[in-house]
């Protein structure tokens, strides 16, 4: 960090009138964390960010601590992480508090980079991808369940029988959605403009109540970035509108939500995903992604609500499949010229977009390496398939984290460090499931404390 970005931190904060800042960076869990900062303080203390207590990492987003695995050196004696501001993401978060926020990285007390942390762990994939000349560029499709009733109402009911905003009918792309829907969609890509997120568009999906918002593609970091900021958008919007709001993949029957990105290889400005004289690239890279899929699965299905849209018929893939314009695989190949481009349809709307684009850069430095053999293209519809088909994804938080273990090349490219620290909070997740109320075949009200409005 430079003094000249200094320099122009304390100026745009002096622009805006800001008077507190608030300090945030995700963890690999997905939670949020963090410290709101007077704005003098704030400029004090840059370049090296804040301490926060290193139990941070240790929480789960249930608020318990899981202290049955060992995820670092730097977490023996609980000392402190520091979160170190990324100026470039600097926005106004509340105009009439006066108030901003900026997304941190993570480092240990030595000022190195934490290897968990999710933020770091996705540039540090993008800097190798970087070192062979080439760039990703992606464009996220974000999906979330909107509900009536506002928080307090939905949290005295357990989350438990909301009225799904908009229209009780299930239309896809409906045409003429009610005018509640269409106000809280336009406040949310009001908020997402005064914010600077670029988005494209927004449409009712199948679900009820459910919402899409489509992003602009752009670097991956900036996206991972302007996600986390959509989804505090949709919530804060909700609750203005005195709305419900959740990232919750399956909050109800039958309204799955999802998290789908398309990507792209670039060298300079040519997509390498468009040549098509030579196919090599896409490939190599649907090779890399369909093969790392099994422990992919884990990164991206981060609790047990999760792994409930895996349901044959429901819209989510249930097998590492890939196809040419075929909405039903796990992995869509989408033909163009400059818009050539591969869509990854497997994650949940929770997502962290971090983790999810370290593991689908990873997967794809991968197959770049040409080790990994191209499987079949698959023909006709992958909804639906029998139980007993085969190659088949991950079904729970278990089979997926013994998975994502087993992928050594995988875990080379991700670090040890991750593999054990996610696994191991991935086994405290299941357990917690198991032990404290949940229900294999039902959605409980422990399910919907515990998710709701923590993912």
């Amino acid at each position: 960090m430079s003094d000249s970005e200094v320099d122009a931190a304390r100026a745009w904060l002096q622009q805006h009138d800001i008077r507190s800042v608030q300090v945030q960076a995700l963890t690999l869990q997905g939670s949020i964390v963090g410290k709101r900062l007077a704005v003098d303080e704030f400029l004090a203390v840059l370049p090296e960010g804040i301490g926060l207590p290193a139990t941070v990492l240790h929480q789960n987003v249930g608020g318990d601590y899981a202290f049955t695995f060992e995820p670092g050196p730097w977490a023996g004696e609980l000392r402190d992480v520091w979160a170190r501001p990324d100026l470039r993401t600097l926005v106004s978060l509340d105009p009439v508090a006066r108030s901003a926020a900026v997304l941190a990285d993570l480092y240990d007390d030595h000022h190195a980079p934490l290897p968990v942390c999710p933020r770091s762990l996705l540039q540090r994939l993008l800097g190798e991808l970087g070192d062979a000349g080439l760039s990703l560029r992606v464009a996220f499709e974000l999906e979330g369940t909107v509900f009536e009733e506002p928080f307090d109402v939905a949290r005295a009911r357990d989350y438990d029988g909301l009225t799904p905003l908009g229209s009780h009918q299930k239309r896809l792309c409906h045409g003429r959605p009610p005018a509640s829907y269409v106000d809280y969609a336009e406040a949310v890509t009001q908020e997402l403009d005064r914010i600077g997120v670029p988005w494209s568009g927004w449409v009712n999906e199948g679900g009820l109540g459910q919402l899409e918002v489509n992003f602009h593609p752009q670097d991956p970091l900036a996206a991972a970035d302007d996600l986390v900021r959509a989804r505090a958008a949709m919530i804060s919007v909700a609750e203005r509108c005195g709305r419900t709001a959740t990232f919750m993949p399956l909050p109800t029957a039958r309204t799955p939500a999802g998290l789908h990105v398309h990507l792209s290889l670039w060298e300079g400005d040519r997509n390498l995903f468009a040549d098509r004289e030579d196919g090599r690239h896409l490939d190599l890279w649907i090779a890399g992604l369909v093969s790392t899929m099994a422990a992919f699965t884990s990164l991206v299905m981060p609790g047990l609500n999760s792994f409930r849209r895996l349901v044959p018929g429901h819209g989510a893939p249930t097998a590492p499949l890939w196809a040419r314009q075929n909405k039903t695989v796990a992995l869509r190949v989408i033909p163009g010229d400059r818009s050539a481009r591969l869509e990854h349809r497997l994650a949940g709307a929770d997502a962290n977009p971090y983790l999810m684009l370290a593991g689908i850069v990873a997967g794809g430095l991968i197959g770049a390496r040409g080790r990994r053999p191209l499987p079949p293209e698959f023909a006709g519809s992958a909804w639906g398939l029998p139980e007993d088909f085969e190659p088949s994804l991950p079904s729970g938080l278990i089979e997926a984290a013994d998975a994502l273990c087993a992928d050594e090349e995988l875990g080379g490219l991700l670090g040890e460090l991750v593999v054990r620290y996610w696994a191991g909070t991935r086994r405290w997740e299941w357990y917690a499931c198991h032990t404290q109320g949940a229900d294999p075949n039902a959605v409980t009200a422990w399910e919907r404390r515990r998710y709701f409005e923590s993912v």
